[in-house]
């Protein structure tokens, strides 16, 4: 409309009598109120709180003195992508019998090696990959990456190895990251502890 008035310099009145346009649509300002301090509310309570869901924000905010809508905040929460990933079930796995482990009495008899995994403000996952010698309970390396693969883990060990030595196993669970099919790598990774004598071969 705007384009018809400045190249033909028509009134708004006969600009939408040409294209069929009513006027009272072309004219009409919306009256909603202003989202910002609503969006930016939910914005704290999100980073604040991140596992709660739209519900429980809702539920806060109303506690405030704000009268706002489920779903108006739920709309806000989808466009800000705060909504957290579904957990996935845990994987059946058959009893075994517990081994014994033995407390480790000098450096580098055995590691330990497993992963934490955190979420950043914005729902990305971090993922962070802990090794300690069970004696010392130094942490030899700490890893940290979006994504940890088994060849992340193998530069993460590598790393280790060559600031602290070669430890005589390393104890881990069952976790797909810690089983490499590559020829001179990692090798078989068992249930409960790994042993590295052979793996460090095409290392060094």
């Amino acid at each position: 409309m705007s384009w018809l008035k400045l190249c033909y310099k028509v009134s708004v009145r006969r600009a939408c009598r040409l294209v069929r346009f009513r006027r009272a649509t072309f004219c009409y300002q919306s009256k909603r109120p202003e989202q910002a301090y609503l969006r930016k509310r939910i914005k704290e309570v999100a980073s604040e709180k991140p596992r709660y869901g739209y519900r429980r924000i809702t539920i806060l905010i109303r506690r405030e003195g704000l009268a706002v809508n489920a779903k108006r905040v739920y709309r806000i929460y989808k466009e800000e992508e705060f909504q957290m990933r579904k957990k996935v079930p845990k994987r059946r796995v058959s009893p075994q019998l517990r081994q014994v482990r033995i407390p480790a009495a000098r450096q580098n008899q055995c590691w330990s090696m497993d992963f934490v995994s955190d979420n950043l403000y914005n729902g990305q996952k971090l993922r962070c990959l802990t090794i300690v010698d069970n004696h010392t309970r130094i942490s030899p390396a700490i890893g940290v990456g979006f994504r940890y693969t088994a060849c992340n883990v193998i530069e993460t060990l590598n790393q280790a190895v060559k600031r602290y030595g070669k430890p005589e196993c390393i104890r881990v669970d069952n976790g797909p990251e810690f089983i490499f099919q590559g020829t001179g790598s990692l090798g078989i990774c068992q249930r409960g502890s790994i042993r590295l004598l052979q793996a460090w071969q095409a290392h060094g």
